[in-house]
């Protein structure tokens, strides 16, 4: 998926503007949650999701959803990575709007 594609996305999932996110290489944080549904794009390097259930990790290209309320942690591979991300507090997992519907990390490559 490209950048245009990603944001015609998000318009039409009524999520909020995508904004860039850079971490730098190795980069890695502590679990925690969030109170709103991601979106997002990888447009360089690698990302990788670790939740409760195991970790999966994301290259350009790969877009992922994560869930509003879900444990999880975020690192980048030794590259670093680049990534688009939007964000919709509305999304909650009583009325998903992905395939694989909620509490679950979805991957969609495109």
């Amino acid at each position: 998926m490209n950048e245009a594609q990603f944001k015609q996305e998000l318009a039409e999932k009524v999520y909020a503007e995508a904004s860039t996110v850079t971490y730098d290489p190795n980069f890695s944080n502590d679990m925690h949650t969030h109170n709103f549904t991601t979106y997002l794009l990888v447009q360089s390097g690698t990302i990788i999701l670790v939740t409760e259930e195991g970790s999966t990790a994301h290259q350009a290209g790969k877009t992922c959803q994560l869930n509003s309320g879900i444990v999880h942690a975020e690192q980048a591979g030794s590259e670093g990575a680049v990534f688009l991300v939007g964000k919709n507090k509305a999304k909650a997992c009583a009325q998903p709007s992905f395939p694989n519907g909620c509490p679950l990390l979805l991957v969609i490559s495109r």
